[in-house]
């Protein structure tokens, strides 16, 4: 028979984790490595786009140009069939700088494509998509501009 405490402690543990969300970290991750999950939330983000399959889903993606530059740590990085790079974040709280986190991620997703002597228009075929899915309280806390309170969804490295 198990001590009442440890089994307080297992109940307490099950409560906490049946209110999970897709929003909490540790379950956007392990959803997300799932291929078919994952191209399943990509397609309803970028319905316009068609994607057949997703692979190389990597939750906790690292991008660190040199030692001393600041990284990035990215909630799911993804590749699809037609070699598209996904950055994919939930975003919980507006820390109001969106705008440059985007820049900053679409730059070293390119560098991480881009090998030493490689012209700059094998970008093109690399196109990359950086997606936040916003949970804030409310249309006022979301950077200016976006299609949605519940997203922000910007596209990048499509050139021509």
């Amino acid at each position: 028979m198990m001590p009442e405490n440890l089994t307080l402690e297992r109940a307490a543990l099950r409560a906490e984790w049946q209110q999970k969300t897709i929003k909490d970290d540790p379950i956007f991750g392990t959803v997300m490595t799932n291929p078919t999950l994952c191209a399943e939330l990509l397609r309803r983000a970028l319905p316009e786009l068609t994607i057949q399959w997703v692979k190389d889903a990597d939750p906790q993606h690292t991008i660190q140009a040199t030692p001393t530059a600041k990284g990035i740590r990215i909630d799911v990085y993804a590749r699809d069939d037609q070699e598209r790079t996904y950055t994919v974040e939930m975003q919980m709280v507006n820390e109001h700088n969106l705008p440059f986190r985007l820049r900053e991620y679409q730059e070293l997703m390119d560098q991480e494509i881009l090998n030493s002597g490689d012209d700059y228009d094998k970008l093109a075929n690399y196109p990359t998509y950086v997606i936040f899915f916003c949970n804030l309280a409310n249309d006022d806390q979301c950077p200016k501009g976006n299609r949605s309170s519940s997203r922000i969804v910007r596209r990048l490295g499509q050139y021509g």
